[in-house]
């Protein structure tokens, strides 16, 4: 049996990608209403006029646009030794319980900016014709739908090419 999670307004959240893929796969659990924060920013150095080839990571963004708290890349170093295997770590942590202390606030950091991020991209494509608010809510849906797809690759240089939408 399928599931869907689905909630009447969307969902923010940066790059749907592997989330949605896990979900589905492992779960059977298909996400709906998403608005993926790195096509967002996508549009916002479109709509700015720059030619975009690539897309950036949370990190980087999060230090392009905002002004994160002192410790933020101290967390994030430390979370990221823990779970990424070309750091010494392993995606296993994740599954232990209790979570690292570690863990938690890597995650947790990460998420409670996320609505700021949000508001500074959206401000960015506010008043441009392009509509591209709307061509990323449809973009994060297809990103969605991709990752359902028996073909989907979660890893490789092709997850760094920024889509065209």
């Amino acid at each position: 049996m399928r599931e869907t999670l689905i909630d009447k307004e969307l969902q923010i959240i940066y790059d749907v990608r592997s989330d949605a893929d896990a979900l589905y796969n492992l779960f059977q659990v298909d996400m709906k209403n998403t608005y993926d924060l790195q096509l967002l920013e996508v549009a916002a150095r479109r709509a700015s006029k720059l030619r975009v080839k690539f897309i950036s990571g949370l990190g980087k963004t999060i230090e392009q646009y905002l002004a994160p708290p002192a410790e933020w890349k101290r967390i994030k170093e430390e979370g990221t030794a823990l779970f990424a295997p070309d750091r010494g770590g392993a995606y296993e942590i994740f599954e232990q319980r209790p979570l690292d202390p570690r863990i938690l606030l890597y995650c947790a950091q990460d998420v409670s900016l996320l609505f700021d991020l949000e508001a500074i991209l959206e401000n960015r494509i506010r008043g441009s014709p392009e509509r591209w608010h709307d061509r990323v809510v449809f973009a994060s849906s297809q990103r969605v739908n991709e990752s359902h797809s028996r073909f989907f690759s979660g890893r490789g240089p092709h997850r760094a090419i920024a889509p065209v939408f």
